[in-house]
């Protein structure tokens, strides 16, 4: 294999990791969907404990993570749907728990996609390292 996986065309198989649900839309939020923060914490993370994505986006109809090692090969993926949209101090984000009980520590490259109809998708690649 060579090279760098596109993430283009049809979405990502289903999701292999679930987010919080978000059961009732607080008022006064601003729901743009533009690209705010987008990071994991812990990073690194360190002695098995799984990182978390956390994604600001306003409200997105679908936000695709997909994970790659170092050798450009995927490793893991999730697809966040509008329905588990959450809240984290006043904004509205996507969060969700990567299980690294499958991976080796090592430095793993993820890129994140939300898609809005009508919007132009926001992209980001982001670094993650795991240490066990």
């Amino acid at each position: 294999r060579g090279g760098w996986v596109a993430l283009v065309g049809p979405t990502l198989a289903p999701p292999l990791l679930a987010a919080k649900r978000f059961q009732q839309a607080p008022t006064g939020l601003d729901a743009t969907f533009t690209l705010g923060e987008a990071y994991t914490f812990p990073n690194p993370a360190k002695g098995g404990t799984s990182p978390t994505f956390h994604v600001e986006t306003g409200i997105a109809d679908r936000v695709e993570i997909a994970v790659y090692n170092v050798a450009a090969e995927l490793v893991d993926r999730l697809v966040l749907d509008g329905s588990q949209l959450t809240t984290v101090n006043n904004r509205y984000c996507y969060e969700a728990p990567w299980d690294i009980s499958r991976v080796a520590s090592g430095v793993y490259v993820y890129t994140v996609r939300a898609i809005k109809a009508g919007a132009p998708d926001l992209t980001v690649v982001k670094k993650l390292a795991v240490m066990k």
